[in-house]
């Protein structure tokens, strides 16, 4: 069946059935659904850039300012500069997930790339091991339909790029 539907339904009852109270709904969403852009702007001021990024917004993806969702993550500053990584999402695909929530009766406190998820679970499995400040970590989260590769270095995302295609093709099969 189609998820758009079936969805509200699934949430209700797991939610019923679980007795659990959902007072947060932090939702993960796929790489494949963000445009992500590395950009140096000149200004340190965290309304200026979300200024200057909505200004260009047009000529980093092929939306217009209105059908889109963006934020900024800041990767380093450079003599009254800012690199950054704009992260952007047709609202569409926010409305759909919004609607799907709605109908469950949940409220999504907040929505965010899986990229980020990926990071904050690793993260978090680290447990404040040492880490080699300049080696990379690669994360792979592999699902039916394609995989996201993403890289980091400290806690900081240097690439992520979603590959669609089954993964099965390419990992073995477990025994």
């Amino acid at each position: 069946g189609n998820v758009e539907e079936s969805a509200p339904a699934v949430l209700q009852e797991f939610f019923a059935g679980n007795e659990v109270e959902m007072d947060k709904c932090f939702t993960l969403i796929p790489r494949r659904h963000f445009i992500y852009r590395r950009l140096r702007l000149p200004s340190l001021q965290p309304e200026e850039i979300r200024r200057m990024i909505g200004l260009q917004i047009h000529t980093l993806v092929p939306y217009g300012r209105e059908d889109v969702i963006f934020d900024w993550v800041p990767i380093a500053e450079n003599e009254g500069s800012m690199d950054l990584l704009a992260v952007i999402v047709p609202r569409e695909v926010v409305r759909r997930l919004t609607d799907i929530f709605h109908r469950a009766h949940l409220r999504p406190s907040r929505f965010a790339p899986s990229s980020f998820g990926l990071l904050n679970w690793y993260l978090t499995q680290q447990n404040k091991q040492a880490v080699d400040e300049q080696s990379a970590t690669m994360l792979i989260d592999a699902d039916y339909g394609g995989a996201e590769i993403v890289f980091y270095r400290r806690e900081e995302l240097l690439y992520s790029r979603y590959l669609p295609g089954d993964p099965g093709r390419v990992l073995p099969e477990r025994e």
